[in-house]
């Protein structure tokens, strides 16, 4: 979105009289410079600018200004003041502010919202919070010569046009792809790039999500929409978007199943699948986390992943005390909180898990059952299900079965890569750290997920692991706050 400054001169001259002794006070008292300047965004075929236009086939954006948008004023290298915009429908407004001791022989940079590099982060999925805060543009430059200071006054001559936008604007309608019709109204949508993540996050629920998204080429878009409890996702590859143009989209999305697909034998006789995600307790509600690689990384009253060894007596272990003593009952079936059927796997279960089932050859090695690895840069362990082929296009993993000091041993895969390997039925347990109190320790360098087998009346068992160890039966205090991850039973 080109936005044009047509600079156009103003000049304010202060009152004065015969009376007045001017060798005894200065030219300028207050120190302060006003100017004022046309400005104008762009509205052709190539640039949209911010308020929608319905009427037309197909949709644009045309230019407008809000009232008060800011233009910083800038010169060598400092910020010396501030225009700001007066209300316009149209793609021109006049620019007003006050600038602090410019000096003629330098350049003036103006910037649109920003002179940083922009940030994305904050939207709501409004066009108002877009234009208002989001339309960031290449700056403009007024040079030395093009302009005089005089008085309390800064006049320009010629014109000068800010860089083209630095996003595009696109609209999402979010759609179930199991009818096909239904809206999906969303709290939050994650619209990934490949590189990127850009949240936003809507002040009430919606299905229409307005997004400003720097422009890429030929990458691989990932949604993922927060629709009550569920999740929903939807993919497509070789996408591209270019800065400055706005895009309608209407987006038929998956529900995100609780269960992966990946069967793991447990037992001689007992098979399980694992839950999407560890286990989370936030703003009231019991679920699991979208993706695999995600948790908490530091305490919050209103956001648990990380629960002491307790059922509901305690409130399931969300308790910052740090007495063993306080926690007690079981921590088996939580049919109470997730529903019928998900339960934690025992100390034997978890040993058998990693220790004793029979399973494909990975990576060279025999009955391939787990590896650390790194996944979309999250330290953890990988559980490779009983049978299990690895994805074409992906390296074979190193260090299969091995507990010992073998640090990460090389295995780094991207999004795309762990993509494939969920598919093929991978399970990845991240290092989320532990809980003690209110302080969380060591993210992304430990992993401790309960067991639901006590040792004792202050102790219980769980998996333990970090880059040069692992023991599916460690024994824990419960006054530890570890990770959960949640089975059902399948056939």
């Amino acid at each position: 979105m080109a936005a044009l400054l047509m600079a156009s001169a103003a000049v304010f001259t202060a009152c004065s009289s015969d009376d007045n002794i001017t060798s005894e006070q200065p030219a300028n008292p207050t120190g302060k410079y006003t100017m004022i300047v046309q400005a104008s965004k762009g509205d052709d075929a190539t640039t949209r600018a911010l308020t929608l236009d319905e009427t037309t086939s197909p949709h644009k954006l045309n230019a407008t200004w809000n009232e008060n948008e800011e233009v910083l004023v800038y010169q060598n290298g400092s910020q010396i003041g501030k225009l700001y915009s007066a209300a316009s429908t149209t793609n021109e407004t006049t620019l007003t502010g006050e600038l602090s001791a410019p000096d003629a022989g330098q350049d003036l940079t103006l910037y649109f919202h920003t002179n940083a590099t922009p940030s994305y982060a904050g939207q709501d999925g409004t066009l108002a919070t877009i234009a208002s805060t989001y339309d960031f543009c290449a700056p403009a430059t007024i040079t030395a010569g093009s302009f005089k200071v005089s008085d309390n006054t800064v006049s320009t001559t010629g014109s000068v046009s800010f860089g083209v936008n630095q996003q595009a604007i696109v609209k999402f309608t979010l759609i179930d792809k199991a009818d096909g019709t239904t809206l999906l109204s969303a709290t939050k949508l994650v619209i990934n790039d490949g590189t990127t993540d850009y949240t936003i996050t809507p002040a009430s629920n919606t299905s229409v999500i307005y997004a400003a998204i720097p422009g890429f080429t030929s990458k691989t878009v990932k949604l993922t929409a927060t629709v009550g409890n569920k999740t929903y996702t939807y993919e497509k590859a070789s996408q591209s978007f270019t800065n400055g143009q706005y895009y309608e989209i209407t987006v038929k999305m998956t529900e995100k199943p609780d269960l992966l697909s990946g069967v793991f034998s447990v037992s001689s006789t007992k098979k399980v699948k694992f839950s999407k995600g560890n286990l989370r307790y936030a703003s009231g509600t019991w679920s699991f986390f979208d993706f695999q690689n995600d948790y908490y990384t530091s305490y919050s009253a209103d956001a648990w992943d990380k629960f002491c060894w307790s059922t509901s007596a305690t409130t399931y272990g969300m308790n910052t005390s740090t007495s063993s003593s306080t926690y007690s009952g079981n921590f088996v079936d939580w049919g109470a909180t997730m529903g019928t059927g998900w339960f934690t796997l025992s100390s034997a279960e978890w040993t058998y898990l990693f220790n004793t089932r029979s399973a494909s050859t990975v990576g060279g090695t025999s009955n391939g059952r787990y590896a650390k690895a790194k996944v979309n840069g999250v330290w953890g362990v990988i559980l490779f299900p009983n049978t299990y082929t690895h994805p074409d296009g992906v390296t074979a993993p190193t260090g299969v079965n091995a507990a010992g000091d073998t640090g990460w041993n090389g295995n780094n895969y991207s999004s795309a890569d762990w993509t494939k390997m969920e598919s093929a039925g991978c399970v990845f347990l991240p290092g989320a750290g532990y809980r003690s109190g209110s302080s969380v320790y060591s993210p992304g360098i430990f992993g401790g997920y309960w067991s639901a087998t006590p040792n004792g009346a202050d102790a219980a068992y769980g998996l333990y692991y970090y880059s040069g160890y692992l023991d599916p039966a460690w024994n824990y205090s419960r006054n530890h706050g570890l990770s959960v991850r949640l089975v059902q039973v399948t056939e």
